[in-house]
Formats: structure tokens, C-alpha cells, sequence
């Protein structure tokens, strides 16, 4: 090939060795999808660091997801150039698909307002300072909460919920294959991440005209949400600000038009970018 993308960091070491082994290498650029805050901390995360600090100066050009992965990326690997370049999000179809409401009693019209999360039930979402939130939101008014995924957290989300008392106000209908009309009916959308990289899920729900809530986690929501024009940002794992970001949410008027924001997430434009950095 004359020019190769690869991405996620394993694949990305991966990719720069091989480079390296071949008789014609071709133009190689890396994507690095997530805040290097999911590395963690541990001996695994420590011998990836070395790695990329190692490999990706050997790359002939590095891309994030966002402005602050980019920022993250050259303080870490002293890189000395990398292009920030958001996913794409194709709007048209999200919004086709939005028309369909779920068949789900709770999303009917007429129901109790409903908030909604989309994530894998695992640590990286963090769920259980959503429940928190939702409990303290649950005191002062009626509200139910559905949070879309599979998990290996599943048997202990279910066990707070019971402990919190919030059976019946909180669903859990796993992975559902058209997310968006959820979006579209449901009161607010949350997202209660520790970490991302570049959350698609709010941007799909700003296209189905969701409200929405965010913790200010590495990186993405703050860039997607425009320091907070479109949305509430919030601390991370603070369950009264989450809760108190929801209430807002909740009580504040229609989205207003979004298109033209949106726009820059178009499939089109991305491809673009790509394109410059390729060829």
C-alpha cells in the first residue's frame, strides 16, 4: 500500500514494527482513540506508555480524536506534530432511525419522563454515581432512569439499585440495536463516564434533540459539548453535581437548533481530514 491508518495503541505498536520490517513501507499514520488516562496507572499501563514513547515518533504522522488528546500526546511523547480529528457521526441516519420509538412501556407517550444512559455496564461508565445522583434527583421528584448496555457489572448495578430502593424506577433493558429513538424520547441524556475518548453517544443524542449532562472526564465531552453551550458538564464521580446538573437539565427549555454545530461531525468532512494527513 501506499499509505496505511492504524489505530488504538496496541495495534498502533504493532503497526510502526512492521513498517519498520517491510522492503517498501508506505506513508504510516497512528490514531490514538483514548485519553491516555485509560493506561491507568499499573505495571500494564507504564510498560504501554514506554511503548508509544518509544514507537510513535517512528510514525510518519499521529491523529487524536480531540484537541486534548492532541495536548495529552505531546506532553507525554514530546511528539512533534499530531492532528486532532473528531469521529464521524453520521446525522442523517441517526436521525432516520430516531423516528422509531422503542416499544417499551416507559418510552411510550404519556409516560413518566425518563432519563437515559447508553455505555457498557463496566467501571470506565461509572453507573453507580449515576444511581447515586439519580436517588437524590428521585427524592424530589418523579422521574425513572434507563440505562442501555451489557456488562460485566450488571449483578452489582442490580444490587444498587435495590439497596437505594429505586426498583422500578430504573431499567436496565441491556444492548438495544437502535439506541436513537431512546435519545429522541427520552426527558435528558447522561453521561457519567470516568474516562473517554471520543464519546459518540453525545453527539448522536444532541442530533435526536436530547438535552444533555456530562461529567468534564478526559477527553471529549468538553470539546463535543463546546465548554458547556450544549450541555452541563460536571465533576467526575460527584454524585450531588450530577444530580444537580440533571435537575437543570430537566427543567430547562428545548434544545435549540443544532445543525449547524453538528455539521463539522459529518462523515464527509472527516474523511477530509483524513485524506490530509494520508496522501
Amino acid at each position: 500500500p501506499e499509505a496505511m491508518l492504524s489505530a488504538l495503541n496496541h495495534a498502533n505498536i504493532v503497526a510502526i514494527a512492521a513498517r519498520g520490517l517491510a522492503r517498501h513501507p508506505p506513508r504510516l499514520v497512528v490514531s490514538e482513540r483514548n485519553s491516555l488516562t485509560s493506561l491507568g496507572t499499573g505495571a500494564k499501563g507504564r510498560l504501554f506508555r514506554a511503548l508509544m514513547r518509544g514507537f510513535y515518533p517512528a510514525a510518519d504522522h499521529v491523529t487524536t480524536v480531540t484537541e486534548a488528546g492532541r495536548q495529552e500526546m505531546i506532553a507525554a511523547f514530546a511528539l512533534p506534530a499530531v492532528t486532532p480529528i473528531p469521529n464521524p457521526v453520521p446525522l442523517s441516519d441517526i436521525r432516520a432511525l430516531a423516528a422509531h420509538r422503542p416499544d417499551h412501556p416507559w418510552a411510550q407517550p404519556g409516560a413518566t419522563p425518563f432519563l437515559l444512559a447508553v455505555g457498557r455496564l463496566e467501571p470506565q461508565k461509572d453507573h453507580a454515581t449515576l444511581l447515586r445522583a439519580f436517588a437524590l434527583l428521585r427524592a424530589s421528584r418523579d422521574i425513572r432512569l434507563v440505562i442501555l448496555g451489557e456488562g460485566s457489572l450488571r449483578p452489582v448495578l442490580e444490587r444498587q439499585i435495590r439497596d437505594l430502593g429505586l426498583e422500578g424506577a430504573v431499567a436496565l433493558p441491556g444492548f438495544q440495536v437502535n439506541p436513537y429513538g431512546w435519545m429522541a424520547a427520552c426527558a435528558a441524556y447522561v453521561l457519567s463516564s470516568r474516562f473517554e475518548g471520543f464519546p459518540n453517544s453525545l453527539i448522536q443524542a444532541l442530533a435526536c434533540g436530547a438535552r444533555v449532562v456530562s461529567t468534564d472526564c478526559p477527553t471529549g465531552p468538553r470539546e463535543i459539548l463546546d465548554h458547556g453551550t450544549w450541555g452541563h458538564l460536571v465533576p467526575v464521580g460527584d454524585a450531588p453535581a450530577l444530580c444537580a446538573a440533571m435537575r437543570a437539565a430537566l427543567s430547562a427549555p428545548g434544545g435549540a437548533e443544532r445543525s449547524a454545530y453538528l455539521a463539522r461531525f459529518r462523515p464527509e468532512r472527516i474523511v477530509r481530514a483524513y485524506e490530509e494527513v494520508l496522501l
